[in-house]
């Protein structure tokens, strides 16, 4: 196995794992990740039309939402538990998922909009992942325009940056939520 191989393994198997504790040990704090086929062919949504549960016996179960499904329909979990996705806002919960999973949430509560640069120029600005992009800046830390929030791309799980005129926005002031 190449070690390219085993990297891309190894990141396929975090990133579609549940973490599972079982009931039958005794040390009250073991756990572990675990990989279950069907969920990890499901989307992420911030409203998700299923939700998931483990059963006792360590089995992954999904359940159809309140809606029921359509013919077809494309199945989302909330990578977030249920109890954070309601009292999240939404570049919380994108600033979570960008640092667990490394992706922009643009599911349809998200509703991922374009966020143009303030000033002086009112471009189109990029989003940059920290942990999935080079950095803007090497080298140099990275302050939100807005608000000066220091080092965005180490504190920050994304940020957004206009190549045009270099402006930086931190999530909250970019998305004002």
């Amino acid at each position: 196995l190449k070690p390219a191989q085993l990297e891309e393994l190894v990141l396929v198997w975090k990133y579609n794992s549940f973490h599972a504790s079982s009931p039958d040990s005794e040390e009250s704090d073991a756990s572990g990740l675990d990989v279950f086929i069907a969920p990890s062919f499901c989307s992420h949504s911030c409203m998700p039309n299923c939700w998931w549960s483990m059963s006792e016996d360590l089995h992954f179960e999904i359940f159809a939402g309140e809606d029921g499904l359509e013919s077809g329909e494309e199945l989302s979990i909330s990578y977030i538990a249920s109890s954070r996705l309601e009292t999240l806002k939404t570049h919380e919960r994108r600033e979570l998922l960008a640092w667990n999973w490394l992706f922009l949430c643009a599911c349809r509560r998200c509703l991922q909009r374009d966020i143009t640069c303030i000033e002086p120029c009112n471009t189109r600005m990029i989003t940059v992942l920290s942990y999935a992009e080079e950095e803007v800046y090497p080298d140099f830390n990275v302050f939100c325009d807005g608000c000066d929030a220091r080092d965005l791309h180490g504190e920050r799980a994304y940020y957004y940056h206009c190549d045009l005129c270099g402006y930086d926005l931190c999530p909250a002031c970019a998305e004002n939520d």
